[in-house]
């Protein structure tokens, strides 16, 4: 799942997170067009409304798109922010 937040980003955060996690959505990336940062949120906690693993990627940094298989695809963080 990804979501393009800017004035969005409270409610994404506070109210569909939990939401994902609690389903099992084992990925959840906000581009934080605010911040100019790719958070990503992986180890989905069902029944806690949370993720256990949080990342916040710069610019500079590659965010990793995970597949089936232990492929994935990896994309700069620049090219998902404007």
């Amino acid at each position: 799942m990804i979501e393009v937040s800017d004035s969005s980003l409270n409610y994404d955060r506070t109210v569909k997170l939990p939401i994902y996690a609690d389903s099992g959505i084992p990925v959840y990336f906000i581009v934080n067009l605010k911040e100019r940062v790719v958070e990503a949120y992986s180890e989905p906690q069902e029944n806690g409304g949370r993720y256990l693993k949080v990342e916040r990627l710069a610019e500079g940094e590659s965010v990793r798109i995970p597949a089936t298989h232990g492929k994935g695809l990896e994309i700069p963080a620049r090219k998902l922010l404007p």
